[in-house]
Order: C-alpha cells, then structure tokens, then sequence
C-alpha cells in the first residue's frame, strides 16, 4: 500500500473516531438534565399588623412525621418530655396521610393541588405545618426538637407573635431568617394565610426539581419570613436569637437525630436532584 493510500485510510478511521466522539458526547449531554436555575420570588405586603394580635394561642401541641411507627427513636424521649413540661397541653400527631386529610377537609382545590405536587415529604411537613395552625391554632414543633413551659413564653409574649430567629446566621434576604422548628399561632390569623398563599404561589410557579433543590425557598422557613417579616413589625413580636436562653433547643437529641437521618439518606439536604 502507497503512503498516500496509507494517509487516505488514516484520515478516514480518525474522521470516523471523531465522529464517534461526538455522537457520544451527545448523548450523554441529552441524558444529562440541566440543573433546574434557582427560583427568584419577590413579596411585598400592603397589610401591616398595627397592634398585638397574636394571643389566644390554643393549647396543642402538632407534630408530623410520615407514621408515628417510623419516627426515629432517639426522638421519642424528647416528645416525652415536651408533654411532661407541658401536662395542660394536647398532643395531636399527624401521619402524612393525616395531613392531606386536614388539607382536603379545610382548603381550596388550589391548595390540595400544591400539596400533592410536592415531591418530599419534608416538603409537605412545611405547608402542612402552617395549615393545620391556621386552623386549629397551637404550637408547632419539628419531631426532633424541645421545647419549654410554653404557657409560661405566651405569657411573657403577651399577644405578640413568638418569633424563632434561626441562631447561626441570617438568611440570604434582609429580614431575620426564622427557625421554622417552633410556630406559636392564634387559628385563623390572616398572616398565617397570607404565609400559606404565597407558599401555594410559589409551588404553582416552581417545577419538582425546584422545590426539591431550593425548598427553604419555596415552601420553607425562607418564605415564611419573608411574609411573616413583611406584614408583622418587629414591637408585636416576641423576638428570641438565642431560643429563650436554649430553653428551646432546635435538636433535642444531640444530634442522634441527624446521625439517624443521614446515614438512611433520609434528611431533606440528601433530596436535591
């Protein structure tokens, strides 16, 4: 074979490579999805709370976790102890399907259909917190989490709205970034709904990669102090950055908790696509 049929055929099989390559390249891009871009949400109020009107606050304690079988263990002696603090409070436990129960019985179709499109269960925790606190009113805590003698703090709240700044810095907006663990709320309170429409709002607009990735956005404590802060002047709140001296602690397992939840890929952190 002459060099020059030599260079033709050496041409021809790098020509075929190349294209190879690149038909490679194409492929695994297209089975690649792009990252979803993080959502910009914008709120602004045209309501101001102008007196103290968080009191009568109803003695219940909520909690959720997807079936009271599956709450992890370590949490169950810091639930025990919450009630033995607080021996005039109820105690209502709500599975995940309790929680669309409550928000098919008590909201619009709009509503349930956010709800049902949210892809995690921690997702539907956060908007289900703030519905059933709208309509029986209480307190909210996370599973994980201890509280206080809560009569005692609503007694020094004196109708304001107790409000948990998140102690290990602010979030990415102006306003002070609260500690979704604690929710103290009057039933019914126009805020509380103004914070469930604009959740509902944002969940209508994201895609499930969305929510997945940027949760705290869209249905987490970045939205609720966006609205919260938007409509409630700091003088009617009951402002705490250090958890009421840690009477209340965020995880009153000493972090068994996250050990539990990390080590199964359970905890919401582990869920971004």
């Amino acid at each position: 074979m002459g060099d020059a049929q030599k260079l033709k055929k050496m041409t021809l099989v790098v020509a075929i490579v190349i294209s190879l390559v690149a038909i490679v390249i194409s492929v695994v891009m297209c089975a690649t999805p792009t990252p979803a871009p993080a959502p910009v949400f914008r709120y602004s109020a045209n309501r101001k709370v102008v007196s103290r009107e968080f009191g009568h606050v109803s003695k219940i304690i909520h909690q959720t976790w997807d079936t009271i079988e599956s709450i992890p263990p370590c949490c169950e002696p810091v639930i025990t102890n919450n009630l033995f603090l607080n021996p005039d409070w109820n105690y209502k436990f709500y599975s995940r399907d309790d929680r669309r129960r409550v928000i098919a019985e008590h909201f619009d179709a709009r509503i349930l259909a956010a709800f049902d499109k949210l892809p995690t269960s921690t997702a539907s925790a956060d908007l289900f917190r703030n519905c059933v606190l709208f309509v029986y009113g209480g307190a909210y805590f996370d599973i994980k989490s201890a509280c206080g003698r809560l009569t005692r703090t609503l007694e020094h709240a004196a109708g304001r709205l107790v409000y948990f700044k998140w102690p290990y810095g602010l979030g990415p907006n102006d306003h002070p970034h609260h500690a979704a663990t604690f929710l103290f709320w009057p039933a019914g309170h126009w805020v509380l709904k103004r914070v469930i429409d604009e959740i509902v709002r944002r969940i209508h607009i994201s895609s499930p990669q969305q929510i997945n990735n940027f949760i705290t956005l869209v249905t987490g404590p970045n939205v609720y102090s966006a609205v919260v802060c938007a409509h409630v002047p700091f003088e009617y709140m009951l402002y705490t950055d250090d958890y009421f001296e840690n009477s209340f602690q965020h995880d009153g397992t000493g972090g068994e908790y996250y050990t539990y939840m990390k080590s199964r890929n359970m905890h919401w952190s582990q869920q971004k696509s």
